[in-house]
Formats: C-alpha cells, structure tokens, sequence
C-alpha cells in the first residue's frame, strides 16, 4: 500500500498572494538551496554541523512531483 501525502495544507498556499506558479519556483529555490547548504557544510569539513533527515530523498522526490504537477497547472 502507497503512503498517501495530504495536500489540503496547499489551499493556504494557493488562497494567498501566490499562483501554482510562483509556489513551484519557491519550491525549486527551496530545493537548491537545501542542495547548496549540504555541499557546502561538507566541502567545509564541519560534519558534525550537517544533519540529513533519513527520509531526505523521498522528501526531495515529492517536492520534484509537486513542482511538476504545480507547473501544469493553469493560473
């Protein structure tokens, strides 16, 4: 059985100043800089400053399937 993720927090979202659009692109910078962040913490050899949930990468997956769906749809 799929875990199924609940969106209905996404109305918020949506209702205020923000088109699917522009929460897709907050979701892409959101992304990058998590990505920028950990690289850096490594590349500064402070691992004990650098924490990465277990889950991370199913997280990053769902942001990916978000932005995607976000970007289709019309504003």
């Amino acid at each position: 059985m799929k875990n199924r993720i609940d969106f209905s927090s996404l109305e918020e979202y949506l209702s205020l100043d923000i088109n699917p659009k522009q929460l897709a692109k907050l979701l892409d910078e959101l992304a990058y800089e998590y990505a920028r962040q950990t690289i850096r913490l490594i590349e500064l050899e402070k691992p004990h400053e650098l924490y990465i949930h277990p889950e991370v990468t199913s997280f990053i997956w769902h942001l990916k399937l978000l932005r995607e769906a976000l970007r289709g749809c019309k504003t």
